[in-house]
């Protein structure tokens, strides 16, 4: 991605971040990755602004595919699980030894809802359409929505075809069963993310597995997007 998003030189790379927390991917797209054009980057995250100031601009919000508004964001214990689904407790286990692939892994506990807030909520369209980015490539849009990643790429809407490189977060234990394996009440898998944006025009480049947990970040490509902005290739 670093080598195209180069090769392509652009006056500015756009990167959109939903679920910023500490901004581990902005820190790494800017810090370490040898990208060289400068990077105008979205942070948007409903309650975690840890990085706020790392962004070039920062929007507090959640992110879904259905009317926008205020909605429930349940508030856990391990903040890095908040999420607006629901934690099912029965696909968590806290010791080592019962690592399955199967189940969720964690060193302390996840399942506890601390509090359910009320957050503002939108379309990433609507982001998008904010901050005048309707004509402009989107080079990198990175989703970690804590069981709604799928969610999020539905409401870009009509800017599906803005975005070159996706990476989202989902659940892949490497079987059929994938839908037993959700960490989150109406959390999406592996199959129904990749047909969904298949679908929509992108290509898998790659399934990173997470290893003690039945997780995985894919990479996709806009495929059309790509052939326009490289007509002879890479």
């Amino acid at each position: 991605m670093v080598v195209a998003l180069n090769r392509l030189g652009p006056a500015r790379v756009v990167f959109i971040d939903v679920g910023a927390a500490r901004g581990d991917v902005l820190h790494a797209l800017t810090r370490a990755s040898g990208l060289t054009p400068p990077v105008f980057s979205i942070g948007i995250d409903p309650v975690d602004c840890r990085a706020e100031r790392d962004y070039s601009a920062f929007v507090a919000t959640a992110i879904s595919n259905g009317a926008e508004g205020p909605a429930s964001f349940f508030l856990q214990e391990s903040s890095d699980c908040s999420s607006l689904k629901k934690i099912i407790p029965g696909h968590i286990v806290y010791d080592r030894s019962h690592i399955d692939g199967i189940r969720y892994f964690a060193n302390e506990p996840i399942d506890h809802t601390i509090e359910t807030l009320v957050v503002p909520c939108c379309r990433l369209s609507t982001i998008i359409r904010r901050f005048d980015l309707a004509n402009e490539v989107v080079h990198f849009l990175k989703i970690d929505a804590q069981g709604s990643d799928l969610d999020v790429f539905l409401s870009l809407d009509e800017f599906t075809r803005n975005c070159l490189f996706v990476q989202i977060e989902t659940v892949y234990s490497g079987t059929p069963h994938d839908v037993e394996r959700c960490l989150y009440e109406g959390q999406s898998t592996f199959v129904e993310d990749r047909a969904a944006l298949e679908a929509a025009g992108f290509r898998l480049l790659g399934v990173w597995p997470f290893g003690v947990t039945p997780e995985a970040d894919l990479l996709f490509v806009n495929t059309a997007l790509f052939g326009r902005l490289f007509p002879n290739g890479l």
